[in-house]
């Protein structure tokens, strides 16, 4: 009997497979290479009954027409080639894992050459919030098929491009800015903290930024920084000396600073 399987059952999967049965009652089958982490977990979820775990990838490969992989993106590749060893058929692989473009154009290609199909598939939301219906960017061969499959449970699927990759890039070129963001605002509240006006600081901030959207705001943030660039670039390096001098190290300030120094060469 083939049914959906899961590659990796940590937080993203669970969270599915909760989703999931919540929209329809479902039997699924999962392989993990902690499968006493992944009893203990299905316990606590109390989902065993529609949870059947499997201790070798060749019976998950047996079992499964469709496969939700969710593991750390360093392992992605090496995971696939030994599925490619397994040879196994007609099965749609649905890969979540964050990894390169090229590797996922790699796996495809390998994936398709066994005769079955690939998705490249980039989460763009918290799945232990929204769960199965995370904004998911879809791209590569199976895309279609994946919504098909799919469909029963009501996921938030977008499908960005043909080619595998096409998705991870979306996902990665957001997490430049998102990352980003996170970090300089880690610096930026280390320093306004040590200075005793953070409450201010953030005030300020909500004041520029609450009131605007980010598809206004951002193209101002770059033309002006283009037209004002020097007079940025001093303001920057006197914010340096401040974080400096607040002990912390700067390395996002010192990064502004480099850019804004290319910008003007």
């Amino acid at each position: 009997m083939s049914m959906i399987g899961f590659i990796g059952f940590g937080e993203v999967s669970s969270n599915m497979v909760l989703g999931m049965l919540a929209e329809k009652d479902t039997d699924f089958v999962v392989y993990d290479t902690d499968v006493i982490r992944t009893r203990k977990q299905t316990d606590a979820l109390d989902i065993n009954g529609k949870v059947r775990i499997v201790e070798t990838l060749s019976e998950l490969l047996e079992f499964s027409d469709t496969i939700i992989v969710a593991i750390p993106g360093a392992y992605d590749k090496e995971l696939f080639d030994e599925i490619k060893a397994e040879r196994p058929k007609d099965i749609l692989f649905i890969d979540l894992c964050t990894a390169p473009p090229f590797s996922k154009r790699q796996i495809e290609s390998d994936i398709q050459h066994i005769g079955c199909q690939y998705v490249d598939t980039a989460i763009m939301g918290s799945v232990p919030v929204l769960k199965h219906k995370v904004p998911m960017y879809i791209s590569g061969s199976g895309a279609e098929k994946m919504q098909q499959v799919l469909s029963i449970y009501k996921p938030n699927i977008t499908v960005v491009g043909k080619k595998a990759g096409d998705a991870s890039l979306v996902k990665l070129c957001r997490s430049i800015y998102m990352k980003g963001l996170a970090a300089i605002s880690i610096e930026m509240t280390l320093v306004s903290r040590y200075y005793g006006v953070e409450e201010q600081v953030y005030k300020s901030l909500s004041d520029s930024l609450d009131n605007d959207t980010f598809s206004n705001y951002t193209p101002r943030l770059i033309n002006g920084t283009f037209k004002h660039c020097e007079r940025r670039l001093q303001e920057m390096k006197e914010c340096l000396d401040i974080v400096q001098a607040a002990g912390e190290t700067g390395e996002m300030t010192q990064a502004t600073i480099d850019l804004y120094q290319k910008i003007l060469k």
